[in-house]
């Protein structure tokens, strides 16, 4: 299987575009619904398979050790998902 990982990066970084503009991969994929617009209301859920399995729930930080030897990484935050 597949697995995807990402880097959240603040827009004062460098890298301005993450994978969810990228490649249209985010935690909407991750859903066991979708929903109809561009507001998610709980009445117009409708269910549907997930296309990709959340590996870690919360975001990876960086150490305390990583970000005194790279300051620029304090900000960076890891997300990991598996294709299904």
């Amino acid at each position: 299987m597949a697995r995807i990982a990402g880097i959240n990066i603040p827009p004062q970084q460098h890298a301005e575009i993450g994978l969810t503009a990228i490649f249209g991969i985010g935690r909407a994929r991750a859903r066991d619904y979708t929903f109809p617009g561009g507001v998610d209301v709980p009445e117009l859920r409708q269910p549907r398979a997930p296309e990709l399995k959340l590996i870690t729930r919360k975001a990876i930080k960086p150490s305390e050790a990583e970000v005194v030897e790279n300051p620029r990484s304090r900000s960076a935050q890891l997300r990991v998902m598996e294709k299904i």
